[in-house]
């Protein structure tokens, strides 16, 4: 893989995992105080959680492009990709669980931590680890987009019918939840996919040909408008969301120029700086709940009427707090295999 591409997919980490934050500031601090927020408040929030759903479908696309690209993917590295997730979030869904159970009862009891392991089994934890959940299903059917042209051993498509008869027939049998989700016909396949198809090279020539830079920043940028509008104008079309086809489509202008090579990225992305906030990444996304839901639930800090350079401060405040909080974490050996 050539080291445009490595920068250019670094970049697309970079400023995901910043526009995933300013998605959940919108949208944590319209459930705590939307309902006493005066209607321009209101407004702005919406707008700042609707221009931010694309960085979730590029996180996938960035999964599908580094892992589908390669050689292909059995069940052994699957599991390897899998066991990290699951045990990241045995140890923050508990944590966040149990936390969640603290504000409410104020007490701390091992009846709580039993409860809490339970919540996280089920899916009942902080809602931003939906994405990790859903990462867990991805990794379950990963190989079978990797098998390609070659038959898949029979021992591999065994643990593949497992997977599948267990999610959607013992799971609805004996009635129970689970947090992980099966995604087979979600849109996030389609984002895994959709990474993969673009690393392809003969789609990346027709993208040079065809889609030129100012065509892709013109459209990219009518899209955010078009999101703008939705919620200023409060109209009954969704323009944003994880399905919405505007949001495929912004997002697979976005990734194709990030995938050029361009010197301005190349100089961000070896910025040391920068190298550390993308190692950290994943340990952000995990994080920066912590100190929202501090904010808000602790401090009591109602940010919805200030301008918006001061909830861009606020935002970047909980940017760095996570970014030094999980270079902190990493220096615990367990957490640094992980994290």
């Amino acid at each position: 893989m050539s080291k445009e591409k490595i920068v250019g997919v670094e970049f697309i980490r970079l400023c995901a995992t910043i526009g995933v934050i300013m998605n959940h500031v919108g949208v944590c601090w319209i459930s705590a105080y939307g309902d006493t927020a005066n209607a321009n408040g209101l407004v702005l929030f919406k707008t700042i959680n609707g221009l931010a759903f694309w960085p979730v479908p590029l996180f996938m696309m960035i999964t599908g492009f580094l892992l589908l690209s390669r050689q292909p993917i059995d069940y052994n590295k699957a599991f390897c990709y899998f066991k990290r997730i699951a045990i990241l979030l045995a140890l923050f869904g508990t944590l966040f669980a149990s936390m969640e159970l603290f504000f409410k009862t104020k007490s701390l009891t091992l009846d709580l931590f039993v409860n809490s392991f339970v919540d996280m089994i089920q899916g009942k934890t902080w809602n931003h680890l939906w994405y990790l959940y859903m990462l867990l299903g991805i990794y379950l059917i990963l190989p079978i987009f990797s098998w390609k042209n070659t038959s898949p051993h029979p021992k591999q498509l065994l643990i593949l019918l497992l997977i599948i008869f267990f999610f959607t027939s013992i799971l609805p049998c004996v009635k129970q939840d689970i947090g992980i989700v099966f995604p087979l016909s979600s849109v996030y396949v389609g984002y895994l996919l959709l990474g993969y198809f673009l690393s392809i090279e003969e789609v990346k020539d027709w993208c040079s040909c065809y889609l030129k830079d100012e065509y892709c920043v013109f459209i990219i940028l009518f899209l955010f408008a078009l999101v703008v509008i939705e919620y200023v104008f409060d109209i009954q079309f969704r323009f944003s969301g994880y399905t919405s086809p505007f949001t495929v489509m912004q997002v697979t202008l976005m990734f194709i120029m990030a995938m050029r090579q361009r010197k301005l990225i190349d100089k961000i992305c070896c910025n040391p700086l920068v190298k550390n906030f993308n190692r950290c990444s994943l340990g952000i996304y995990i994080i920066h709940m912590v100190w929202i839901n501090l904010i808000i639930k602790v401090l009591h800090v109602n940010i919805m009427g200030l301008n918006i350079l001061m909830i861009l401060m606020v935002s970047l405040a909980i940017v760095i707090l996570s970014w030094m909080s999980v270079n902190v974490l990493i220096r615990v050996p367990i957490l640094k295999k992980y994290l």
